[in-house]
């Protein structure tokens, strides 16, 4: 198992055999498209689209434009962001259609991927292929909440219906008290209102730290987010995970969650996909776990992000 980066048009010669499998999401974001626009398709087996029908309006016919891409050997696999168990089912069974030929390759594109659902299918690939070689990719921003200040910045808004993910729900006792573990990004306002929901006994913050060059950047931005927060709960502890390695995140989060015992542990992820892998790999070594996610209300769709020229490879092999 690695991590590792390299620029998006280097990506046609780092995959240079036939990919059986690869998968991704259709977005608002016009970063959906980064990594399928840089792969050589003609060496894709088969390919599936994943899309949350329930926001097809805002897409901008995004979901056609990656059909369209693999020329007939795609599938539209339709998704709902208010219905997990539509989410679980559709993914379901549409990897059991491509595992009814040999699998030893999947490449799975991430980026644009809600939390949530990509959490679910990291599931049940591990589940469904435990023989085949699967690879993740992220297409990273260049920035994100598109010409905002730096105190401004913000990704989505607000928090509707919080929920135990599929998959990673956790050991819970009523009688034990509750440690939240909370990874924090852009989304600071979500994540008080997720801790004034919880009422946790116990409260740990994390902060995405990263030495990938350029993304430096984002840093300013995380930090705010995070100091924010903490300006309200100063009784929470403080703790570092990496951005980009969810190996090592995966540790951190472990120990992290041990801090306490005799605790449930509920994990919230608000920073980037990578280092919620390493909170995934943390929940399923060790099912006293939980992962929640918590719906946001509004997203900002006008300006999420900007595509950028590196993409994050992460092998499990």
């Amino acid at each position: 198992m690695k991590s590792s980066r390299l620029l998006l048009e280097e990506l046609a010669v780092r995959f240079e055999v036939e990919i059986d499998v690869f998968i991704c999401s259709a977005s608002f974001e016009e970063r959906c498209l980064s990594i399928p626009r840089h792969l050589n398709r003609k060496l894709v087996r088969r390919a599936l689209i994943a899309e949350n029908e329930n926001h097809l309006g805002l897409h901008a016919g995004n979901g056609s434009r990656l059909m369209d891409m693999f020329e007939g050997r795609a599938e539209h696999v339709w998704l709902d962001t208010t219905n997990p168990l539509k989410t679980a089912d559709s993914l379901q069974l549409a990897l059991r259609r491509c595992a009814e030929e040999r699998v030893r390759h999947i490449l799975v594109d991430i980026t644009t991927f809600t939390h949530e659902g990509m959490l679910i299918l990291f599931g049940l690939l591990r589940e469904r292929f435990r023989e085949a070689r699967i690879t993740y990719l992220y297409a990273g921003a260049s920035e994100y909440s598109v010409g905002d200040v730096e105190e401004n910045k913000w990704l989505s808004k607000g928090i509707g219906e919080i929920r135990s993910v599929l998959g990673y729900s956790g050991r819970f006792l009523p009688s034990q008290k509750l440690h939240l573990v909370v990874m924090v990004g852009f989304e600071h306002e979500r994540v008080g209102e997720l801790i004034r929901q919880y009422e946790p006994s116990y409260i740990s913050l994390g902060y995405g730290e990263s030495t990938e060059p350029g993304a430096e950047k984002h840093h300013p931005v995380n930090m705010h987010g995070f100091e924010q927060v903490k300006a309200i709960y100063p009784q929470a502890e403080d703790f570092v995970f990496y951005c980009y390695d969810p190996f090592k995140t995966k540790e951190i989060v472990r120990q992290q969650a041990g801090r306490h015992q005799n605790t449930n542990v509920v994990i919230a992820t608000f920073n980037t996909k990578i280092s919620t892998l390493g909170a995934a790999l943390a929940a399923l070594e060790d099912d006293s776990i939980q992962i929640c996610y918590a719906q946001a209300l509004v997203y900002n769709y006008a300006a999420y992000s900007l595509p950028g020229d590196k993409v994050y490879l992460v092998d499990m092999l």
